[in-house]
């Protein structure tokens, strides 16, 4: 997946979550959020797509095709060299990528410029706040904390300090949390330094930390999108929410308002942005106290329709479309039809990009068959025009893949029904098969050289100086082409086209 589809579909979660989370933030468990956040982290930061039937995506596609089954949905797929475009109709195309090497365009400047900035900004800004924090020092040889942390121990052991540098708590760190302490704040009030190092607590138990990170790095990604911006803020807030939320459950319903006050008291003091650490910030003070007023005991009920809503809203918007009859690539890219409408013969790509052939049984008589597969035969992407002049043309080479439309000095041929048309390839003398020559009226294409009373090796076969002879089967405008489905690139001396 490009930046951009990442970014568009993780926007489109992005507005699922803060609807759900306007109707149900102070209903539902608030962890729930957590994971929803985590799951739009995701789509932003990993480029890979897990296609599902019940995706938003899969039914908004189905609803297209049905109400316009004529406009192609193109599904891309990538193998390094080539790019395979399948639309709705099942037509596939084929067409040549060329690499501009140290190329940079101007949008992808302009991104990588804005990325680069809000970098920096962050970068300034974090050193910043280092600086008020860097000659923290530890407490030591108090009863309170040394008990506190007695019964609150991590696999990674949290060191309480103090700075008089900061003007409200923090915690900081991933590897050596730190709970860092203002020397203004009083150290004599148990029940509220209990509240701070609780709500600063779940916060390292939780790695906030490096979540907080990793909404930053997805907005310097994905600076250009206003919804990243809007899941930092609210994915910034749920955290606090959460942390305060496991506070009430730890400490009762009955400390909610002393809770609620001391919040107020250190939001006052805090800072209003802090992107880096946790600590008790002036944003959103009021959904928090409304959300800590309303905090009450989780019911099963609850638990059920949050884990409901987590894979619901997973399915339908962090998965992608899955390829189905409506817009799956079709296995031919160009498929041959007898007269009775049966499957004679396809082209197709393998999963590695390679191209393959197959014949079907029972095979039909020697005659002509109808090409389906390429909607727009004359001026597909891997189509060439080649003119004869006077019914002469001259060197050309005609890749793997690639069709030769043979014109009559830049127009077509004006036959009549029953008129024999000779085609004398003069080609290399190597043996080249999977070579198809025909004719084309109408937007209507039929391959005229398919014997299957040869050998498999020996069908549909150039070699040296060969003629191929088409009769047209009725009066109107006419083109011919050949087709090389061969192993290599046919080097075609001269095609003479001859009218009897």
């Amino acid at each position: 997946m490009s930046i951009l589809q990442m970014s568009i579909s993780a926007g489109v979660l992005v507005i699922a979550i803060v609807l759900i989370r306007a109707v149900v933030l102070n209903r539902l468990p608030k962890k729930m959020f957590l994971i929803l956040w985590g799951i739009a982290l995701c789509r932003l930061l990993v480029p890979v797509s897990i296609p599902a039937r019940f995706s938003i995506y899969s039914i908004i596609g189905e609803i297209f095709i049905k109400k316009y089954p004529d406009i192609a949905v193109p599904i891309i797929t990538v193998d390094g060299s080539k790019v395979g475009i399948t639309g709705a109709a099942g037509l596939a195309e084929q067409v040549n990528i060329t690499a501009q090497t140290f190329y940079i365009g101007p949008t992808t400047a302009i991104w990588l410029w804005g990325m680069l900035s809000l970098f920096i900004i962050f970068a300034v800004i974090y050193f910043r706040n280092h600086r008020g924090i860097r000659f923290a020092t530890e407490i030591r040889d108090n009863d309170f904390f040394n008990e506190w942390l007695t019964e609150h121990k991590l696999l990674r052991p949290i060191t309480i300090m103090q700075s008089d540098r900061i003007i409200s708590p923090l915690a900081v760190g991933i590897f050596k949390p730190r709970i860092i302490l203002p020397k203004s704040m009083n150290t004599s009030d148990k029940q509220l330094l209990d509240y701070v190092l609780t709500h600063e607590y779940y916060h390292i138990k939780r790695h906030d930390a490096l979540w907080k990170m990793l909404l930053l790095l997805a907005l310097c990604v994905h600076w250009f999108n206003p919804m990243v911006w809007i899941m930092v803020i609210l994915a910034t807030r749920d955290l606090e929410l959460t942390c305060d939320e496991a506070v009430i459950c730890r400490f009762g319903a009955k400390t909610k308002k002393a809770y609620a006050y001391m919040i107020i008291g250190m939001a006052e003091q805090g800072d209003r942005i802090a992107p880096l650490y946790s600590g008790f910030s002036k944003n959103a003070t009021e959904e928090r106290i409304t959300s800590i007023m309303k905090t009450r005991k989780t019911s099963i009920a609850a638990i059920i329709v949050a884990l409901l809503l987590v894979v619901g809203v997973t399915m339908a918007f962090a998965t992608s479309a899955k390829e189905n009859a409506n817009t799956e690539k079709p296995d031919s890219l160009m498929a041959l039809y007898d007269e009775n409408g049966d499957l004679v013969w396809h082209q197709s790509l393998d999963e590695n990009g390679n191209i393959v052939y197959l014949d079907y049984e029972p095979e039909p008589k020697y005659g002509d068959l109808h090409i389906v597969g390429l909607e727009d035969f004359e001026h597909g992407f891997f189509n060439k025009t080649v003119s004869c002049v006077n019914r002469t043309s001259g060197e050309h080479k005609v890749e793997n893949g690639e069709v030769a439309i043979y014109t009559n000095n830049g127009d077509t041929w004006d036959l009549k029904g029953g008129q024999t048309v000779s085609m004398t390839f003069d080609v290399t003398d190597k043996d080249w098969w999977g070579v198809f020559v025909g004719y084309g009226k109408d937007g209507e294409y039929i391959l005229c050289n398919y014997n299957p009373d040869l050998a498999a090796d020996q069908r549909h076969i150039i070699s040296g100086r060969t003629t191929v002879e088409l009769t047209v089967p009725e009066d109107g405008e006419y083109s011919f082409f050949m087709q090389n489905f061969s192993a290599g690139a046919v080097v075609v001396k001269n095609c003479t086209i001859s009218v009897q």
